[in-house]
């Protein structure tokens, strides 16, 4: 699957969890919810029933699926779910839950398949910038949810196992298709700068496993950006 086919499968994969919920179901959880604000015990009672396991949240109707991943997560839910933040917009609060399934669905997909976890890490940063306006406009603290930052870094921390060994080949020559069709000084440039691109990702490597810490984050960055520049440069070619 072409990249571009893979970032329109994860929209519209997202757009579908989104939409899961309709109005119909949300004006019908609303009336459900105003009779058990009635009694507290009720209320508590319902949580309990509909939860799915002990990782999960029951979000106003929204049963999320993921949590496992992130006990922070479930705790913060709970609390949006209590009303210990007052009283939310329920709509939002359920997008809000949605939200975070399918940041950490990514993340799981992307521990089993370093490669897919290289191409969706714009998806993790901006679902990650999503979460945290959603909760802004909410007025809830976002410091509150400041663990979606870590599982973006789970998933680059995975990516970086998408660098094959022969990514960091220095010597490889240009094939005969790659030069048909191409001036033999446009060639010479390209593949000077994807050997100094290759040996530059050596060095980062090296760097990267003997580092810690932010260091090491950084170095990570750079890593997965010259990857992405080796790649382009190879299509050039």
């Amino acid at each position: 699957m072409k990249k571009s086919e893979l970032k329109s499968s994860i929209r519209e994969e997202i757009i579908e969890i989104l939409d899961e919920a309709t109005q119909e179901e949300i004006d019908a959880q609303k009336e459900l919810n105003a009779e058990l604000e009635k009694t507290k015990e009720l209320q508590d009672e319902l949580t309990e029933e509909y939860a799915a396991d002990k990782f999960n949240v029951n979000v106003f109707g929204y049963q999320t699926r993921y949590y496992k991943v992130c006990p922070g997560a479930k705790s913060f839910m709970d609390k949006v779910v209590a009303g210990t933040y007052g009283e939310v917009d329920k709509e939002k609060a359920i997008r809000l839950a949605k939200l975070h399934d399918v940041l950490f669905l990514l993340e799981l997909r992307s521990l089993k398949d370093p490669q897919y976890a290289n191409d969706i890490i714009d998806e993790a940063e901006y679902l990650a910038k999503t979460i945290k306006n959603q909760v802004s406009s909410m007025g809830i603290p976002v410091a509150d949810v400041s663990y979606v930052d870590n599982h973006v870094e789970i998933i680059k921390d995975a990516a970086i196992k998408a660098i094959s060994l022969s990514d960091l080949m220095e010597d490889e020559e240009p094939t005969k298709a790659q030069l048909k069709g191409a001036s033999k000084d446009s060639v010479a440039t390209i593949a000077n700068k994807l050997q100094q691109t290759t040996k530059e990702m050596k060095s980062t490597v090296n760097k990267w496993k003997s580092s810690e810490g932010e260091e090491k984050q950084k170095l990570r960055d750079k890593l997965l950006k010259l990857t992405n520049i080796k790649k382009e440069l190879e299509s050039m070619l």
